[in-house]
């Protein structure tokens, strides 16, 4: 399905944020995670990434959990990481 630019970054957001709510609930101690959407699904890399840290950032911090994000390549590993320096 098609989705607006604004309800596909609150769809992507909220896959993370329920990804994490269901680890926590289950009581793990850390969840990894690709690069959610940025593959055959077509969200543009840098607002995927982007995104990715921030909801993860902030739901480390609100629950405590590890989370990590992983690239499939290094096109996406340079992303992660300049969306993470971005919160510095």
């Amino acid at each position: 399905a098609d989705h607006s630019p604004e309800a596909a970054r609150k769809l992507l957001r909220a896959a993370y944020a329920n990804a994490v709510a269901q680890a926590v609930e289950r009581q793990c101690k850390s969840i990894a995670f690709p690069a959610i959407s940025t593959g055959i699904y077509g969200y543009p890399l840098e607002p995927a990434c982007a995104e990715a840290v921030d909801v993860c950032s902030l739901e480390a911090a609100r629950t405590g959990l590890h989370i990590k994000l992983v690239a499939f390549d290094g096109t996406t590993a340079a992303a992660l990481k300049r969306a993470a320096a971005m919160l510095d």
